[in-house]
């Protein structure tokens, strides 16, 4: 199961395992997060989150999406390297810099 700590009102932590099942409750809490931070920046820290998918990827678009809809720059802190490679893979390395990967 996922977890998703406010770290302070720009900083949100998401750790654990998402299963598929869990996917669409992942995207609203986050979208949540991202709609009480319009026009400011949200940070996403993903450091500690073990899920590696393409439907994984694809709420993190839909985030970054969101996050335009409601200015609100969204700004991935950290992210596991393999979800990271998924992403470089697909030529969205433009959209989630290199520095968002978690070492």
């Amino acid at each position: 199961m996922f977890e998703i700590k406010i770290v302070d009102e720009n900083t949100v932590e998401v750790s654990g395992q998402c299963e598929l099942n869990d996917l669409q409750q992942l995207r609203n809490s986050l979208e949540q997060r991202v709609e009480a931070c319009e026009g400011r920046a949200l940070h996403l820290d993903m450091g500690k989150f073990t899920s590696v998918s393409s439907a994984v990827l694809s709420v993190i678009l839909c985030l970054l999406r969101h996050a335009r809809a409601h200015q609100c720059e969204l700004k991935i802190l950290s992210m596991p390297p393999k979800l990271y490679d998924m992403a470089r893979v697909g030529g969205l390395e433009a959209i989630i810099p290199s520095e968002a990967v978690a070492s």
